[in-house]
């Protein structure tokens, strides 16, 4: 599964998503390639990967009626948003009652981030060690990094938490590294505690 086009987090989702998927944030990464089927349709700012079934749009804003999906899909999205509540608030106007929200986004007290700061939003200071792995350098429009307390709160306001665990990052969810990165990162993950693992997952229920 390391160093592969196969992962963890795109079996956990296939096996989650029912009935009619909306994939929020599609346009980069190999998710939406690995789960696209014709009852997915994706949503980006840019959609020059993709042609079918894909929506240009705002995911604060989306084009579509109320209650219109059963599943909706943010793979390291939720990181981006500057205003994390109203990305929520939309996410509950378009999925139907009953239905799912699955969210992946990094961990800000995951061990990685600790020692290199490879998911601080850019404005926060580096840890020392940064400066000597240019692949951790932080993103510049990460703005939403949280830890597992605060990411349960935020979206617990608007959802019903069904699951949470996390997973290691490889080629899928984070394709921006060395393939030689991935099998480290993998080992030490099942190492550490769930508080210094990498990547959160949430499954959210519209009540």
């Amino acid at each position: 599964m390391l160093g592969t086009d196969k992962s963890l987090r795109t079996e956990f989702i296939k096996n989650e998503m029912r009935g009619k998927i909306l994939d929020m944030g599609c346009n980069y990464g190999l998710l939406h390639r690995q789960i696209d089927n014709k009852n997915v349709t994706g949503i980006d700012v840019f959609v020059d990967n993709y042609k079918e079934r894909v929506v240009q749009g705002d995911v604060n804003k989306m084009p579509f009626k109320d209650e219109s999906f059963d599943t909706l899909v943010g793979g390291e999205l939720l990181e981006h948003m500057k205003d994390p509540d109203k990305f929520l608030k939309e996410c509950k106007r378009v999925l139907k009652k009953g239905g799912k929200l699955i969210i992946t986004t990094p961990n800000k007290k995951a061990w990685l981030n600790r020692l290199v700061g490879s998911y601080n939003i850019s404005t926060e200071k580096k840890p020392p060690l940064n400066a000597l792995f240019k692949f951790a350098s932080g993103p510049e429009d990460h703005y939403f990094v949280v830890d597992k307390q605060k990411l349960l709160e935020t979206i617990g306001k608007h959802f019903r938490i069904e699951k949470y665990f996390c997973l290691p990052y490889d080629l899928v969810s984070s394709p921006h590294q060395s393939k030689w990165v991935y099998p480290v990162r993998h080992a030490v993950h099942y190492l550490m505690p769930e508080g210094l693992q990498e990547e959160q997952v949430v499954v959210a229920v519209k009540e």
